[in-house]
């Protein structure tokens, strides 16, 4: 979904949030959490794989997997 204004999609944006927020938090592991990744996954099959990754920071070839 490409919206007119520029922004993005409101899930999508929720989830930046969210990306944001663990990245912020103690993320010492290095591993992104089982919950956010599916959500990444979703969302990359929704909105699209280059438009997702580059939004939540992501390689785009880890959300290819």
């Amino acid at each position: 979904m490409i919206r007119r204004d520029g922004g993005i999609p409101a899930n999508l944006a929720k989830a930046v949030v969210r990306f944001d927020q663990w990245r912020r938090g103690d993320s010492s592991t290095g591993r992104i959490p089982d919950s956010l990744w599916n959500l990444a996954v979703d969302l990359a099959r929704e909105h699209g794989l280059s438009r997702t990754a580059t939004a939540l920071k992501l390689g785009h070839y880890d959300l290819v997997s």
